[in-house]
């Protein structure tokens, strides 16, 4: 008996190379191994890492099984490459974030627009790296050390351990730039946060920090009007709605941001942009945006990621939505609420 599958992808895409390892995802990730041309969505099943390969989460969040027994933790609004051709795997990350575990001898190497990642010594690599869409790269070993090459500086070299390493410099805009940044318990002026679907992603803290956590509170009842969505995406520069970037709402239906990439960039309200200057810290009463400066206002905040969150990215358990229909969901959430509350849009 001869078994016969048809794939949406040419052959020759699929046999070219020995794959890289597998893909598993939820949500809107998907997968394209035809140069951006076309993508599939990858949900639950293992897709096979090919040279060429394109992963983009948006909402959603993938794992990435490789055939050496490592792996890595794709995290939401993040875009990788994967190049397997060549003596060693290379995994660009273009934007996003992701947790990796690397085994000792692996053949595979990070790389981000402002670095090379490789690793010191023989052994297990435990991590995690961010690019943000201005090229801020942020790096944290919690295993092993990696030798930093930044991009066109091959003398400058850098150490990351436990200690964080940024690139090109640290940021000037304080957030929660590495998961395990993120505080366990939800502060008491916690503010609930939608996606446009009226799912709950998260909240906003007193200093318009967000924290992801879909399933804070409960869902909303409706959508926001497409006409609200719309607006809101208008305000959301081009090059971002590109790398699908998520307008946010609280429960009135304003619109407080959005998030790109690993960051969010808080709304303007309006106001004319003025020129960089030092600012006291953020309150809720002024939000972050252009009158925090050029730098701010190119930055953004990187927003963090509840505990609850992290692990279900990690066992890709997450399912329902967070925009457009498509995207994270969680049935429960964490910290402080054992019992979330219910919540009614009142202003859309």
């Amino acid at each position: 008996m001869v078994l016969i599958l048809t794939l949406t992808a040419p052959i020759s895409v699929w046999s070219a190379v020995a794959p890289l390892g597998t893909a598993r995802g939820f949500g809107p990730a998907r997968l394209s191994v035809d140069a951006s041309k076309s993508w599939l969505p990858i949900g639950a099943r293992s897709f096979p890492i090919l040279d060429g390969a394109e992963l983009r989460s948006a909402g959603g969040g993938a794992v990435i099984d490789l055939t050496d027994g490592g792996r890595l933790d794709v995290f939401p609004f993040s875009a990788i490459r994967f190049e397997t051709s060549g003596p060693a795997a290379r995994i660009s990350l273009r934007f996003g974030r992701v947790r990796f575990r690397l085994v000792e001898q692996s053949r595979v190497e990070i790389l981000t627009p402002s670095a090379g990642l490789e690793p010191v010594l023989p052994g297990l690599l435990v991590g995690e790296v961010f690019v943000s869409r201005s090229g801020l790269t942020g790096l944290k070993m919690t295993a092993g050390q990696l030798r930093v090459t930044p991009v066109g500086a091959p003398g400058q070299v850098l150490l990351a351990g436990r200690e964080p390493v940024f690139l090109p410099k640290p940021p000037a805009v304080r957030g929660f730039y590495f998961t395990s940044d993120t505080p366990v318990a939800v502060p008491r002026d916690a503010r609930a946060i939608f996606g446009p679907s009226g799912r709950s992603v998260g909240y906003l803290t007193g200093g318009d920090a967000f924290v992801m956590q879909p399933g804070f509170t409960a869902n909303l009842t409706r959508p926001f009007p497409s006409q609200l969505v719309r607006f809101a995406m208008a305000k959301i520069p081009p090059v971002e709605v590109a790398n699908d970037a998520m307008p946010l709402f609280d429960l009135g239906g304003h619109s407080v941001g959005y998030v790109s990439g690993p960051m969010f960039y808080a709304q303007n309200s309006g106001r004319p942009s003025a020129p960089t200057q030092a600012r006291p810290p953020v309150t809720q009463a002024q939000p972050q945006d252009a009158l925090a400066g050029e730098e701010e206002a190119l930055e953004g905040t990187a927003f963090g990621m509840s505990e609850t969150t992290v692990t279900a990215l990690s066992a890709v358990g997450l399912g329902g939505v967070i925009a457009g229909g498509v995207g994270l969901g969680v049935s429960s959430g964490g910290g402080g609420h054992s019992s979330p509350p219910p919540a009614t849009p009142v202003g859309p």
